[in-house]
Protein backbone atom coordinates (compact mmCIF):
# COMPACT_ATOMS: atom_id res chain seq x y z
CA UNK A 1 0.00 0.00 0.00
CA UNK A 2 2.81 2.45 0.86
CA UNK A 3 4.47 1.67 -2.47
CA UNK A 4 1.26 2.60 -4.31
CA UNK A 5 0.89 5.83 -2.34
CA UNK A 6 4.48 6.78 -3.15
CA UNK A 7 3.90 6.00 -6.81
CA UNK A 8 0.84 8.29 -6.87
CA UNK A 9 2.73 11.04 -5.04
CA UNK A 10 5.65 10.84 -7.45
CA UNK A 11 3.37 10.95 -10.49
CA UNK A 12 1.43 13.85 -8.97
CA UNK A 13 4.64 15.77 -8.38
CA UNK A 14 5.76 15.12 -11.96
CA UNK A 15 2.42 16.30 -13.36
CA UNK A 16 2.47 19.38 -11.12
CA UNK A 17 5.96 20.32 -12.34
CA UNK A 18 4.85 19.80 -15.96
CA UNK A 19 1.75 22.00 -15.50
CA UNK A 20 3.72 24.78 -13.82
CA UNK A 21 6.30 24.75 -16.64
CA UNK A 22 3.50 25.01 -19.19
CA UNK A 23 1.98 27.97 -17.33
CA UNK A 24 5.35 29.74 -17.35
CA UNK A 25 5.65 29.05 -21.09
CA UNK A 26 2.08 30.30 -21.61
CA UNK A 27 3.02 33.56 -19.91
CA UNK A 28 5.99 33.93 -22.32
CA UNK A 29 3.73 33.01 -25.22
CA UNK A 30 1.31 35.77 -24.22
CA UNK A 31 4.02 38.32 -25.06
CA UNK A 32 4.90 36.98 -28.53
CA UNK A 33 1.89 35.15 -29.98
CA UNK A 34 -0.16 36.84 -32.72
CA UNK A 35 -3.22 35.22 -31.10
CA UNK A 36 -4.11 36.40 -27.59
CA UNK A 37 -3.66 33.41 -25.27
CA UNK A 38 -7.21 33.69 -23.97
CA UNK A 39 -8.42 33.18 -27.56
CA UNK A 40 -6.26 30.10 -28.26
CA UNK A 41 -8.38 27.06 -29.02
CA UNK A 42 -6.75 23.78 -28.13
CA UNK A 43 -6.92 20.45 -26.41
CA UNK A 44 -7.65 19.75 -22.76
CA UNK A 45 -3.87 19.49 -22.20
CA UNK A 46 -3.17 22.89 -23.75
CA UNK A 47 -1.94 21.80 -27.19
CA UNK A 48 -3.03 24.15 -29.98
CA UNK A 49 -2.71 24.86 -33.68
CA UNK A 50 -2.30 22.47 -36.59
CA UNK A 51 0.81 21.04 -34.95
CA UNK A 52 -0.81 20.63 -31.53
CA UNK A 53 2.15 22.22 -29.75
CA UNK A 54 2.08 22.89 -26.05
CA UNK A 55 3.12 26.40 -24.99
CA UNK A 56 6.64 25.14 -24.15
CA UNK A 57 6.93 23.57 -27.61
CA UNK A 58 5.89 26.85 -29.22
CA UNK A 59 8.58 28.69 -27.26
CA UNK A 60 11.23 26.10 -28.16
CA UNK A 61 10.45 25.06 -31.75
CA UNK A 62 7.83 27.21 -33.47
CA UNK A 63 9.09 29.15 -36.50
CA UNK A 64 7.78 31.69 -38.99
CA UNK A 65 7.59 29.48 -42.06
CA UNK A 66 5.99 32.02 -44.39
CA UNK A 67 8.21 34.94 -43.29
CA UNK A 68 5.32 37.26 -42.46
CA UNK A 69 6.85 38.30 -39.14
CA UNK A 70 4.46 36.17 -37.01
CA UNK A 71 4.54 32.62 -35.76
CA UNK A 72 0.99 31.37 -36.07
CA UNK A 73 0.48 27.64 -35.57
CA UNK A 74 -3.03 28.00 -37.01
CA UNK A 75 -1.30 28.91 -40.29
CA UNK A 76 -0.45 25.66 -42.08
CA UNK A 77 2.91 26.87 -43.43
CA UNK A 78 4.12 28.01 -40.00
CA UNK A 79 2.82 24.75 -38.52
CA UNK A 80 4.60 22.59 -41.11
CA UNK A 81 7.89 24.45 -40.71
CA UNK A 82 7.54 24.27 -36.93
CA UNK A 83 6.96 20.50 -36.98
CA UNK A 84 9.96 20.09 -39.30
CA UNK A 85 12.07 22.20 -36.93
CA UNK A 86 10.86 20.15 -33.97
CA UNK A 87 11.69 16.83 -35.63
CA UNK A 88 15.08 17.99 -36.94
CA UNK A 89 16.06 19.44 -33.57
CA UNK A 90 15.04 16.22 -31.86
CA UNK A 91 17.18 13.96 -34.02
CA UNK A 92 15.27 13.24 -37.24
CA UNK A 93 17.60 11.55 -39.73
CA UNK A 94 17.14 9.09 -42.59
CA UNK A 95 17.29 6.00 -40.38
CA UNK A 96 14.13 4.36 -39.08
CA UNK A 97 15.54 4.41 -35.55
CA UNK A 98 16.22 8.18 -35.67
CA UNK A 99 12.77 8.90 -37.10
CA UNK A 100 11.13 6.85 -34.35
CA UNK A 101 13.16 8.61 -31.65
CA UNK A 102 12.24 12.08 -32.96
CA UNK A 103 8.51 11.30 -33.13
CA UNK A 104 8.67 9.51 -29.76
CA UNK A 105 10.03 12.74 -28.26
CA UNK A 106 6.75 14.39 -29.30
CA UNK A 107 4.50 11.58 -28.07
CA UNK A 108 5.99 8.73 -26.06
CA UNK A 109 3.52 6.14 -27.28
CA UNK A 110 4.93 3.39 -29.49
CA UNK A 111 1.53 2.98 -31.14
CA UNK A 112 1.43 6.71 -31.96
CA UNK A 113 4.96 6.66 -33.38
CA UNK A 114 4.22 3.61 -35.53
CA UNK A 115 0.98 5.15 -36.80
CA UNK A 116 2.68 8.44 -37.75
CA UNK A 117 5.53 6.73 -39.58
CA UNK A 118 3.19 4.28 -41.35
CA UNK A 119 0.97 7.16 -42.53
CA UNK A 120 4.05 9.11 -43.66
CA UNK A 121 5.12 6.16 -45.81
CA UNK A 122 1.64 5.83 -47.31
CA UNK A 123 1.54 9.55 -48.15
CA UNK A 124 4.86 9.24 -50.02
CA UNK A 125 3.29 6.63 -52.31
CA UNK A 126 0.33 8.83 -53.28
Amino acid sequence: MIEQINKVKNRSNKKTEWALNELVALEKLSKISPTPVLELQGSWAGAFGWSQFLPSSYISWAVDGDNDGKIDLFNKIDAIYSVANYLKTNGWKDTEEAKKAAVFHYNNSTEYVNAVLTLAEKIKKV
